[in-house]
């Protein structure tokens, strides 16, 4: 891609989160979006036909992110999770955003998905049933405390919940 688009989609993307902050996104304009982003309206338009599809655009880049960051060979759940866990903290602003909007929902369950078939793949030989239910609860409850986390940030620090999360994995992987 071109870099005058990254570029324009890279502002368009943070002027849209600054918003975010603030406002609830169904009250956030174009014209107000462009002007936050130092951008023409006319070049919205080119990128994109509404505000949303900007979510969609930050959606697909995550989850191809993480898939790429995941299909390494991890044969470690701990180093699986320590690596699934940088990626989601270094796109920290985006994934609240997207949870406190309720907008999350899709994104979460594809990082289900990539997170649970990453595991199952590390395993060899391939899961039992059993092991599959376990890893896949293993996955849901993952997600969820961070989409919990985000929610609710004064509850716990950044450190008590990845501590509180490698205790649980390390406890479901005994399961295993």
């Amino acid at each position: 891609m071109d870099r005058r688009v990254l570029k324009t989609k890279q502002a368009l993307r943070v002027a849209l989160f600054q918003l975010l902050d603030t406002k609830a996104m169904t009250t956030i304009t174009v014209t107000e979006l462009c002007r936050a982003a130092h951008i023409d309206r006319r070049t919205f338009y080119i990128h994109y036909d509404n505000i949303t599809q900007i979510f969609e655009d930050y959606e697909l880049e995550l989850s191809q992110q993480v898939r790429q960051a995941l299909t390494g060979s991890f044969h470690n759940p701990t180093i699986l999770l320590h690596t699934f866990d940088h990626i989601l903290m270094a796109n920290y602003v985006g994934l609240r955003l997207l949870c406190l909007n309720a907008t999350h929902l899709v994104l979460i369950d594809k990082l289900k998905t990539m997170l649970f078939n990453t595991m199952c793949a590390a395993l060899t030989p391939p899961p039992t049933p059993r092991q599959v239910i376990i890893i896949r609860h293993i996955c849901a409850g993952l997600m969820d405390t961070y989409v919990y986390w985000f929610k609710n940030p004064d509850l716990l620090t950044y450190e008590q919940l990845n501590q509180i999360n490698h205790e649980v994995l390390q406890s479901h992987l005994a399961l295993l």
